[in-house]
């Protein structure tokens, strides 16, 4: 090989060097090929809107009507069964280990401050409810308003609604989250109530998988 085709060949590797290093740094081919394209960002997904109250309530009413008859067919299968109380002890067991796990569960530490500058420390547990404890959400929210929930003010349905959740599917909460005759503290109430309604929110979806 003479100096020539040497210097032919050292001039092609350095064009071939020039040529793929503008296609790294732009991502566009040189001279004729082709070149890998950026990589596209998947678009965003849309925040999923939050239920309204009145949503929440005739989304539990109709639960509840549907509960309703399940119950009467689930009476007449247990009606056959010969060992119904082996049968409440697995659904029993089961439950225990529902509520038992972390995952299943709200938690948040709150602080309370008195009139007089005096702070306490609480913790709301809760969990997501099942089945029948949607039904007995709501009957409670029923007992409350004593059946006039569609005519109360919106602030009012929804705290009677935070109640029903806070007896049924609270696991650890204030007495005076459940028992209206000592419920003042509305403001702390209202925000563990929120704050649960959020983690609802992304749990359940969850649970569709």
């Amino acid at each position: 090989m003479n100096d020539e085709q040497k210097k032919a060949i050292e001039e092609m590797k350095k064009a071939q060097a020039q040529k793929a290093a503008i296609e790294r740094k732009t991502g566009r081919t040189a001279r004729g090929g082709s070149a890998v394209a950026p990589t596209a960002k998947a678009p965003k997904k849309p925040a999923k809107p939050k239920q309204t109250t009145d949503q929440r309530v005739k989304q539990l009413e109709e639960q509840l009507a549907k509960q309703k008859a399940e119950k009467n067919d689930l009476k007449d299968q247990l009606s056959k069964r010969t060992d119904i109380k082996s049968y409440k002890e697995e659904q029993q067991a089961l439950n225990d280990i529902v509520k038992n796990n972390d995952d299943y569960h709200f938690a948040k530490e709150y602080t309370v401050t008195s009139g007089n500058g005096k702070k306490q420390k609480i913790v709301v547990k809760m969990h997501a409810p099942s089945v029948i404890e949607q039904s007995d959400i709501q009957q409670e929210y029923a007992d409350l308003t004593r059946g006039r929930g569609s005519g109360f003010v919106p602030m009012a349905s929804e705290l009677f609604l935070a109640i029903a959740y806070f007896r049924v599917v609270g696991d650890n909460v204030p007495k005076w989250f459940t028992d209206v005759e000592h419920t003042y503290r509305t403001d702390i109430l209202f925000e563990a109530w929120g704050d649960y309604n959020d983690w609802l929110d992304d749990f359940l979806p969850q649970q569709s998988h």
